[in-house]
């Protein structure tokens, strides 16, 4: 507003002189005060032609209306000793709101009325502040709540009552040094009902050593009906010569009715299920490096 103004003004001003000697440059800084002051004087007149209602000890400096602050002793600038004074309705106090508000990055209420106060006295500032900041679009899209979800029910898998270490979920810790300079990784196993772990040493990523640790752990502790893992290549490597055996036949030959399920999820293991096994790694490692 205080731009377009000073193009009218500066217009106004070309139309009273010769051609020869009408500014065509962009604007200048006393242009630009002079239309500030004028829309000042313009809003002063139209919303507060009695002063003398006004709760303010009010005095006028160059036809414009200023308030006398308490802290005219302090050594400071004469328009922070005394602010201009503004109405609450006025469009031209709306707009100098909102360019304060985005300047100073969408700032809240007390910091954008201590910034105003240093050249402007608005009548009822705060109330007029936050009726701005409630219209602007990119506040209340980040004072939105996110959007949450009740607490989802356990997988059948985390309930049911079962053998220990029959639902299990696999994965690697490490690496470990051994005093010999040969590095090792913990497999840990853990029973997704009772919190229960095994811990088998490998030494090596393969699948050949993870099928090793995992046939260990069934001479232990039994064959597991269901296996959780993540993509690691080692267990993809296991997964795929597993899937080649005939469990049918196999259950036939020992008179088993468990079959063996493995589920290879996201690295992360994300869900119910991916949560247990991952608190109790985070434990078990906070537990390791104690040890």
């Amino acid at each position: 507003m205080i731009r377009v103004l000073a193009w009218i003004l500066r217009f106004v001003n070309n139309c009273r002189k010769d051609y020869n000697k009408c500014k065509e440059h962009e604007l200048s800084v006393a242009e630009i005060e002079n239309s500030e002051k004028q829309l000042i004087r313009l809003s002063q007149t139209y919303y507060l032609p009695d002063v003398e209602s006004l709760k303010f000890v009010t005095f006028i400096d160059d036809n414009i209306l200023r308030v006398k602050s308490k802290i005219t002793e302090r050594n400071d600038e004469s328009s922070f000793l005394y602010p201009i004074l503004l109405p609450d309705k006025c469009e031209f106090t709306k707009l100098l709101i909102r360019s304060i508000h985005k300047k100073n990055c969408h700032a809240r209420i007390q910091i954008k009325q201590s910034l105003i106060r240093e050249r402007f006295w608005i009548i009822r500032a705060r109330k007029t502040i936050k009726s701005i900041l409630n219209e602007c679009f990119i506040c209340a899209r980040f004072k939105v709540k996110s959007l949450s979800s009740g607490p989802s029910p356990l997988p059948p898998d985390r309930v049911n009552d079962c053998a220990i270490f029959e639902v299990v979920g696999i994965d690697l810790a490490g690496p470990l040094f051994l005093k010999t300079g040969e590095k090792v990784w913990i497999t840990l196993f853990t029973c997704a009902v009772y919190r229960a772990l095994h811990l088998e040493l490998v030494n090596a990523l393969s699948s050949d050593a993870f099928l090793l640790a995992l046939r260990r752990f069934i001479a232990r502790r039994r064959r597991p009906r269901i296996i959780y893992c993540d993509n690691g290549t080692n267990f993809r490597g296991a997964f795929n010569d597993l899937a080649k055996l005939d469990w049918h036949k196999i259950s036939r030959d020992i008179n088993s009715k468990n079959s063996l399920e493995i589920y290879t999820t996201h690295r992360r293991m994300v869900g119910k299920v991916g949560s247990h096994y991952q608190e109790t790694i985070e434990t078990f490692s906070w537990k390791i490096n104690f040890c």
